[in-house]
């Protein structure tokens, strides 16, 4: 069965050598495929357990939110010596700080953004994940324990939209004559 991107995906880091592993990790730390793309590459081309998988590439694929919650309040400063980071972070910051900057908005804030962040990463769509999540909760000043809480959350609740996903294709192909 021929799956496209998927297919070039694979082929390209199999070229490389790598272990089945080390290419769902990478496949884990891209940013807009993340685990949704990791999961089903290895249920489906490496015959991996669903459980393992899960766990895998849930793990993997939190590592850069956590990096992005924790570190990049040091990297700004960097990041905004390029003109490029510097007007974006600087239109991003102009609109969150603007409407959240009184007092009671960011209380009001600060109450949704568990939930809100938490089904952010757990949507399995392009521009959502843990990448998505971390800088979402930066840009709007979230707390970092709440970040990370929510997170932890979204992974699960991605992995669980993943694994009935894979489980759907996986019957409906068994279903073919």
């Amino acid at each position: 069965m021929h799956m496209g991107f998927a297919d070039t995906l694979v082929n390209s880091l199999r070229s490389l050598n790598m272990p089945d592993w080390l290419v769902i990790a990478l496949i884990s730390l891209m940013p807009f495929i993340e685990m949704r793309g990791a999961v089903p590459i290895a249920v489906l081309f490496y015959h991996w357990d669903l459980g393992v998988a899960l766990l895998f590439s849930g793990i993997v694929s939190l590592i850069p939110g956590l990096v992005i919650v924790f570190y990049l309040d040091r990297l700004e400063p960097h990041l905004r010596k390029v003109k490029l980071f510097d007007r974006a972070l600087n239109k991003a910051f102009e609109w969150t700080r603007k409407k959240h900057a009184e007092p009671d908005a960011q209380k009001k804030r600060d109450r949704r953004a568990l939930i809100l962040l938490a089904i952010l990463v757990a949507l399995p769509g392009p521009g959502t994940g843990a990448w998505t999540g971390g800088l979402v909760s930066y840009v709007f000043e979230v707390p970092k324990k709440k970040a990370v809480v929510a997170l932890l959350l979204g992974v699960v609740g991605e992995a669980v939209a993943i694994a009935a996903l894979v489980l759907l294709f996986q019957w409906s192909v068994s279903q073919l004559p």
